[in-house]
């Protein structure tokens, strides 16, 4: 299997489970996902130059401008 290194970021819990989803999704394509938290960051050191790193974000307005 070919990994990847999958990072999420949440506040509410949304990200994580689409990161969770995208792991499932990827063993039928022959991917093996580490999937960690950008929180955890310090325990994310083994990226190599052959590793793919995917994000996964989600982003929410609530408001008419950024504060």
């Amino acid at each position: 299997m070919r990994r990847f290194l999958l990072l999420y970021a949440t506040q509410r819990g949304q990200a994580k489970a689409i990161a969770e989803e995208i792991c499932e999704k990827a063993v039928a394509h022959g991917f093996s996902a580490d999937l960690h938290c950008i929180s955890e960051s310090d325990k994310v050191r083994a990226v190599t130059h052959d590793l793919c790193c995917v994000l996964c974000l989600q982003v929410l307005w609530l408001g008419s401008h950024i504060r």
